[in-house]
């Protein structure tokens, strides 16, 4: 799932859901089990619950761009930079 989205903004949890069909608190593990066994890179950038994500598969395509976070309430683009 990863390589798919090589070069687009990373997967969110939802993505995660989805793909795998596991439970929302079920994917951090998950990832981090994959993590642990050298199958991906995982950057982080942030704290707490505003942290933006990027994967990348070891030997794989590029890495994914950073998470893209939904639109605030006024219908703007949030920006976190």
């Amino acid at each position: 799932m990863i390589e798919v989205y090589s070069g687009r903004p990373a997967p969110t949890r939802d993505d995660f859901t989805a793909w795998t069909g596991l439970g929302r608190r079920e994917i951090a593990p998950f990832l981090d089990s994959l993590r642990r066994q050298g199958l991906i890179v995982i950057h982080r950038k942030g704290r707490g619950p505003n942290r933006f994500y990027r994967y990348k598969v070891n030997g794989g395509k590029p890495a994914t761009l950073w998470t893209v976070r939904r639109r605030c309430n006024s219908g703007k683009q949030a920006s976190y930079d």
